[in-house]
């Protein structure tokens, strides 16, 4: 099929069932199917649209419809729109149209009921009915023809239900549609029919009173509207039921084929791979038992409906389904009662259903042995209350759906786990936009964000707006605003809503487990593992991991890797409702997840930071739910996969945790600084300088500044880094932290070599050499030295840059490993490159590359590419060195890095030059002249220029005048602040 037309009008686009927006467009094709295979006038059409008063444009929007039409029926090959004399005619293949399959199928139903073959008709009768999703033509606007149409269809569909009952009273399921019989005669009392129908269902059922007051109320509708008595078949059959003639009796019939399946849910959206996985499964010899488990509210019996009406034909001996109540206010179904439903829907009379469940068990699987029948049972609570519904036949097949994943089923049974996400973004906004047509994509995409992607919430939300006539987007904002949880529910519908569906799975679980569960909802990060959740439940981390497994098999959570898990964004938020209102002691727990991330962090930076500068944590931290660590390895994959959580925590922070977070950001500093881009980074030093600040900590503002200038630093943003600097040494030397002092001059010494002012760098750098040497910080001597090395290296004067970097060369030994090491071995490589011995540069760049790549500072071993791509160059290899540059381009990028990205255009420049293209490295030195220049670092912008000199020089002639000009400049600033190296080159290039 590819047009549906009972229920709303939908297209079959290709992918997908998709809505006609535009009211005309489906009075359009609702005229065109209800004459399919005929022309129908343009005029017509027009008439149908507007009467008696057509617009002006009505001919001309008619062709507009019947273009979007063509367009939409085309693209998912459902058949076309051909323009006939002054009109139109509806092209569809054989069974395209549902309305086309209805009636095939209800003309083979009535044969086979002519022929006898009652189980047949039943079976194609159903399938039939099966194909209605609604009132026919439902959204389409009444018109004569409209109208006329649907009264058909709707009469044809009484006529089949009709015919339906008569089949299944030959069969002897009286029982399975009294009820059904009884509604429906009410609906449609003149039907003396479905009256003969309801009596003698009532009479076989053993209520004789109740069949013969059925005919008393027909007969007085009868008379009281018509005027007539009931017609012979009625009044004999009233005859009969007063003399209990042996003539009504149930007829002998077996075996019975059960159609329990309840009605697929109109507009089912998306899960083509689940579909897909039922499909395959089901093909396979025997097929194995499919657990469905999800989320309450996730769709678990929608897709086991939809898939089970969907696939009806393969299981011809029927389909079994039961409600087990799993998860429900009312007491989950036990298997003798399930046993006896199934039993009884399989034709076994009430008296021969064994007492026993063994011997029930037994009897029902004899009685499916030889058969091929579907068995759904939905909302399963646990896997005992399954197995004895596991029908005993090869060509059965039985669906579950659970909130628990019954991995009982899957170690026993082999059965097949299938779990059931939310809807993905795409899916979720065209179901919304299914459910509203006109709905705008944006308010479509928003709404379902804000229903978490949740199949129940976004169905209460699309009822709610049909309901209020509201806006999408004031209902939107309405949600974003107030209580998600409260709003999606519906008035006067306890059992239909969110925090309903989520109570029943909530309450299910252990005191302990609900306890975690709530605690969850207020600790902030988007994971969560054990020991951080023993943490917050102040258990041991093996209770910790039970307990998160126990919740997560109920799918509160979700597993995002080897022991992490996540939430649904409304999951969450009913567990931070259900926190705020029951936990008193939430702050105490939200203080032992703190002492557990500053412990844990302190001990992993003891591991891979040892030797840098930060706070010392205080004896009120307690360590009791730290983590060990059997390695520096091990401490950083668990600084990996915690930074996000413990940033969480940072930028959350309340008055009670807040000097908690400064120390916390303090303790991640060195980390986020060596491998987080910048950008990210920065938010959170200013988190933790607010709460710094808020507590008025000397020592906090310290630290928080120096984090803060780092990023700053990193980013090129001198002036704001310079004044962050200057504060946290203030902040310092008030809170007697020297450590923190010689890391401030350190790093101002760091902001005046990158913008060129070297003597001032080492003037820094020689009184932070001073304060580590009276402390005795060797790890501080060394970093200090490397730096004067490099200062010296940039000044020029080699000789003394050599010996500062051989002092921390030899002193590294004193001490192992220490955050600064390979900078010495660097500045080493670089003196040795400018001296041109190159085999002693490659060596000392290769201790540096691999000493960066292990401690992983990715700004350094970019710079070191550099340098190497720059050795590589010399000494001819060209190709490889392009690939160095190339590589550390990328490196620089990634972590925002722009002085080393400067120094690293420079060296492409070079490699340019080298090979000829004047013009690209015109191009990268003038991008690194004016980030310089905007950033004020002199050293680069000298370096530059005489870049520039150098590529106009090699242009001949032509570029004399500007190489002169750009070596002039050079020169000035070399002699401003001192670059005695890069002037002695700049004055060549300018004097030549």
């Amino acid at each position: 099929m590819r047009i549906q037309a009972l229920g709303p009008l939908r297209i079959w686009d290709g992918a997908r069932w998709a809505s006609i927006a535009a009211p005309h467009q489906r009075i359009v094709l609702a005229v065109l199917l209800a004459d399919a295979g005929r022309p129908v006038p343009r005029d017509r059409l027009i008439h149908e649209i507007w009467g008696e008063r057509p617009t002006r444009t009505a001919a001309t929007a008619v062709n507009g419809y019947v273009m979007r039409l063509r367009r939409s029926l085309r693209a998912g090959d459902a058949g076309d729109v051909v323009s006939r004399a002054a009109g139109y005619e509806l092209a569809t293949a054989e069974d395209a149209v549902d309305i086309q399959v209805f009636e095939r199928m209800v003309r083979t139903g009535k044969r086979y009921v002519a022929e006898g073959r009652m189980a047949d008709a039943a079976r194609q009768l159903s399938g039939a009915l099966a194909l209605w999703r609604g009132a026919a033509l439902a959204d389409v606007p009444a018109t004569l023809t409209v109208s006329a149409e649907v009264a058909r269809v709707e009469q044809l569909r009484l006529t089949a239900r009709e015919e339906h009952f008569g089949a299944r009273l030959e069969l002897g399921q009286h029982a399975e549609i009294v009820d059904e019989l009884a509604a429906l005669t009410r609906e449609h009392p003149l039907r003396e029919r479905l009256c003969r129908y309801l009596m003698i269902s009532l009479y076989r059922c053993g209520r004789r009173a109740e069949a013969l007051d059925a005919y008393r109320r027909v007969r007085g509708v009868l008379v009281a509207e018509t005027g007539i008595e009931p017609g012979p078949e009625l009044r004999g059959l009233e005859h009969a039921v007063l003399t209990d003639d042996r003539t009504l009796a149930a007829p002998a019939v077996a075996p019975v084929i059960p159609a329990q399946l309840p009605a697929a849910v109109a507009d089912f959206a998306g899960r083509h791979d689940l579909l897909a996985s039922l499909d395959s499964l089901a093909r396979q010899r025997p097929a194995p038992p499919v657990v469905v488990a999800g989320l309450a509210g996730v769709g678990k019996t929608a897709l086991a409906v939809h898939w089970g009406q969907s696939v009806r034909d393969r299981f011809p001996d029927g389909q079994l389904y039961l409600d087990l109540r799993g998860s429900s206010p009312r007491p989950p179904v036990a298997p003798m009662e399930a046993l006896a439903h199934f039993l009884h829907a399989l034709g076994v009379r009430a008296e021969e259903i064994p007492a026993g469940l063994d011997e029930a068990v037994g009897l029902y699987r004899s009685v499916t042995a030889v058969r091929r029948i579907l068995v759904v049972l939905d909302n399963a609570e646990r896997p005992d209350q399954v197995r004895p519904l596991l029908p005993g036949g090869p060509g059965c097949m039985v669906l579950v759906t659970s909130r628990e994943q019954q991995r009982g089923l899957t170690a026993r049974e082999g059965a097949v786990g299938l779990h059931l996400g939310v809807l993905p973004p795409d899916e979720a906004a065209h179901l919304l936009r299914t459910l509203l047509p006109g709905a705008a994509d944006e308010d479509a995409a928003e709404l379902a964000r804000l229903c978490g992607h949740l199949p129940l919430a976004l169905r209460i939300a699309a009822a709610n707006l049909r309901a209020e006539l509201t806006p999408i987007s004031q209902y939107n904002r309405r949600l974003a605003a107030g209580d998600r949880l409260a709003a999606l529910g519906v008035p006067g519908d306890a059992t239909t809503g969110t925090v309903t569906a989520f109570d029943l799975s909530y309450q299910a679980h252990s005191p302990a487990a609900r306890r975690l569960f709530r605690l969850l909802g207020v600790a902030p990060g988007d994971t969560v593992t054990a020991p951080a959740a023993a943490a917050l439940a102040d258990v041991p981390v093996a209770q910790a991991e039970v307990l998160l497994d126990t919740i997560a098999r109920a799918h509160l959570l979700e597993r995002a890797g080897p022991g992490r898990y996540r939430w649904h964004d409304l999951v969450r938020l009913y567990a931070r409702r259900r926190c705020l209102a029951e936990d008193t002691d939430r702050e105490v727990a939200i203080d032992r997840l703190h002492h557990h991330y500053l412990s844990t962090m302190d001990a992993a930076a003891g591991l891979l930071y040892p030797h840098v500068v930060r706070l010392d944590l205080p004896a009120t931290v307690d360590a009791a739910h730290r983590v060990g660590f059997d390695d520096p390895a091990d401490a950083s994959d668990w600084v990996a996969a915690e930074q996000d959580n413990m940033i969480a925590a940072i930028l959350a922070a309340g008055p009670r945790h807040r000097e908690a977070a400064w120390r916390l950001a303090d303790q991640l500093r060195w980390h986020l600084d060596f491998t987080a881009p910048s950008a990210e980074w920065l938010p959170v030093t200013e988190a933790a300088l607010g709460h710094a600040r808020a507590d008025a900590h000397p020592l906090g503002q310290a630290a928080a500044h120096l984090g803060r200038a780092t990023v700053l630093l990193a980013t090129s943003r001198y002036p704001e880094a310079l004044e962050d600097f200057q504060r946290a040494l203030g902040f310092a030397r008030d809170a007697g932290w020297v450590e923190g002092q010689t890391c401030a001059l350190s790093n101002l010494a760091h902001v005046s070599f990158e913008t060129g002012r070297l003597d001032l760098a080492a003037r820094h750098s020689l009184e932070a050499l001073e304060l580590d040497t009276r402390i005795g910080r060797t790890a501080g001597q060394l970093a200090r030295l490397a730096n004067l090395g490099n200062i010296r290296l940039q000044q020029g004067r080699l000789a003394e840059a050599i010996a500062y970097c051989e002092r921390v060369v030899a002193l590294e030994s004193t001490i192992g490993e220490w955050q600064g090491q390979g900078t010495a071995h660097g500045c080493l490589g670089e003196a040795h490159l400018l001296l041109g011995r190159h085999e002693e540069a490659l060596t000392y760049l290769s201790v540096a590359l691999a000493t960066h790549r292990r401690a992983g500072a990715r700004s350094c071993e970019a710079d070191t590419l550099r340098l190497l791509a720059s050795v590589r160059a010399a000494t001819g290899h060209v190709e490889e060195a392009q690939g160095l540059a190339t590589e550390a381009l990328r490196i620089t990028r990634e972590v925002g890095d722009r002085w080393v990205e400067a120094q690293v255009l420079i060296a492409q420049a070079d490699l340019d030059l080298r090979t000829g293209d004047a013009d690209l490295a015109v191009a990268h030195l003038r991008q690194v002249l004016a980030q310089s220049r905007g950033d004020g670092d002199r050293h680069t912008e000298a370096q530059a220029l005489i870049g520039l000199a150098r590529a106009h020089r090699l242009r001949g002639v032509a570029g004399t005048t500007e190489s002169r000009a750009y070596a002039v400049q050079a020169t000035g600033v070399c002699r401003e602040f001192g670059y005695d190296l890069l002037e002695r080159n700049a004055s060549a290039l300018a004097g030549s």
